[in-house]
C-alpha cells in the first residue's frame, strides 16, 4: 500500500460527488495509436526486440533466397513471416493492455468514490440480537437511545436491514441509511466514545468492498492494541500516528 498525504485528525474531510462521465475513459483506436507509439519512442529494449526480429527474418530470407526464388514465395515463406508479423504483434499488444489497465483503475476508482459518497448516509450495527420477526429501525433507535448520549427517533432513518446471509449463531450486520450525513457523524462520533465501555454492540461506517478490503489488510498486519490504529473517516482508510495526525492508506 501507498501513503498518500498527511492530514490533521481534527480536520474536516470534505467529499465531493465526481461525474463519472468527466473524464474521458474511452478506449478507442486513436488512445491505442497512442499508446503504441509512445511505447516505441521511450521503450529502446522494444524497439531492439522488434529490430531483431526483422533482421533474424530478412537474413533468413537472404539464405533462402534461391529456393524461395524457385518456389516463387509459396505457402512457406508466408508462413515465416506470418511468424515475424505475430511475435512483433505480441510485442505491440503489452502498451496496449497496459492502458487498458490504466483505463480500468481510473474507472474503478471514480465508481468506488461514487459508491462511497452515496454510502456517507450509512452506518452499520453489529452485534445486535436478531429476531425472526423484528422491527430494525425500531431496534436502531433502542440502541442508540440507550447506549449512546444522544437521542433520536425512527424519522431520522429512511431504511434499514439485514445483511448477509441467516445464520444459527451469528446475528447479522444491520445497515442503516439516514436522512442526515450530519447525524451520522454525530453517531459514529458517540459510538467511538463508548469503545470498550460495557457497550456489546459496534457502530460503523458502511465501508465499499474495496475500502473494507484495505481496512481489514491493514489491520493484519498488526497485534493487539496496534490494529486500533487503523481507523476510517468518510470512508477511506487512515493510520492514526504518534502526534494524532492521520496518514490516508490508499
Amino acid at each position: 500500500m501507498s501513503v498518500k498525504s498527511v492530514v490533521n485528525n481534527k480536520g474536516h474531510y470534505n467529499l465531493r460527488r465526481q461525474n463519472i462521465g468527466s473524464q474521458s475513459t474511452k478506449l478507442n483506436a486513436d488512445e491505442m495509436k497512442d499508446a503504441i507509439l509512445n511505447s516505441l519512442k521511450n521503450d529502446e529494449t522494444l524497439r531492439k526486440s522488434i529490430h531483431n526480429m526483422i533482421i533474424s527474418h530478412h537474413n533468413d530470407d537472404q539464405n533462402g533466397n534461391d529456393v524461395r526464388q524457385k518456389q516463387n514465395f509459396n505457402d512457406d515463406n508466408g508462413s515465416n513471416l506470418a511468424m515475424v508479423v505475430d511475435k512483433v504483434a505480441n510485442l505491440l499488444l503489452k502498451p496496449v493492455l497496459k492502458h487498458f489497465e490504466e483505463c480500468l483503475s481510473v474507472l474503478e476508482a471514480k465508481i468506488d468514490d461514487l459508491e462511497r459518497y452515496n454510502r456517507t448516509f450509512y452506518i452499520r450495527l453489529l452485534g445486535i440480537s436478531e429476531e425472526a420477526t423484528e422491527d430494525t429501525t425500531l431496534k436502531i433507535v433502542s440502541v442508540i437511545n440507550n447506549n449512546l448520549d444522544m437521542s433520536i427517533t425512527t424519522n431520522d432513518i429512511e431504511n434499514s436491514h439485514r445483511t448477509g446471509k441467516r445464520s444459527n449463531d451469528k446475528n447479522r450486520p444491520i445497515i442503516a441509511r439516514l436522512y442526515s450525513r450530519s447525524l451520522r457523524l454525530q453517531i459514529l462520533r458517540s459510538a467511538y466514545k463508548r469503545q470498550g465501555k460495557n457497550l456489546n454492540i459496534s457502530i460503523v461506517e458502511d465501508l465499499t468492498k474495496r475500502a473494507l478490503t484495505l481496512f481489514q489488510n491493514e489491520r493484519s498486519k498488526l497485534n493487539g492494541d496496534q490494529k486500533k490504529s487503523i481507523i476510517t473517516r468518510n470512508g477511506r482508510v487512515y493510520r492514526v500516528n504518534n502526534d494524532k495526525t492521520l496518514t490516508l492508506i490508499t
